[in-house]
């Protein structure tokens, strides 16, 4: 599961708890890019610095479902408040960034990512008859 995903839920029902495995963590990179066609170059330029900044940092750390990552944001989806959470478990955090690559670029492509997913479901829905 998703760690930002599985944050998110934990925050909303007290009942839930997180913990990242101490070994290591794979992470999942979000990626942005401008395409060369894009129809307003310099205002996707200024939403990925302002992404990038300390504060739409700040805004992902206290609103987002995804995890801030700039070491001085602040709020229950930052960095530090993950790290933090581990440390009460006497654990640390030994993140594992997944490398982007043409390996998980493939599911670009619709057929293929529809498949995928069709798949995914069809593994998830198997119900085995148990002895």
């Amino acid at each position: 599961m998703l760690g930002s995903y599985a944050l998110a839920r934990a925050y909303a029902d007290p009942r839930l708890g997180v913990i990242v495995p101490q070994d290591y963590a794979l992470v999942v990179s979000r990626v942005a890019f401008i395409p060369e066609q894009a129809p307003n170059p310099s205002g996707a330029k200024a939403l990925l610095h302002y992404m990038l900044s300390l504060e739409g940092q700040q805004v992902i750390a206290q609103h987002g479902a995804l995890v801030a990552i700039h070491p001085q944001a602040t709020g229950p989806y930052s960095v530090t408040a993950v790290q933090q959470q581990q440390t009460v478990r006497q654990q640390t955090l030994n993140f594992h960034p997944i490398a982007l690559g043409p390996a998980l670029m493939v599911y670009l492509d619709q057929s293929k990512r529809r498949r995928f997913v069709n798949e995914w479901q069809n593994a998830l829905l198997y119900d085995p008859i148990v002895p």
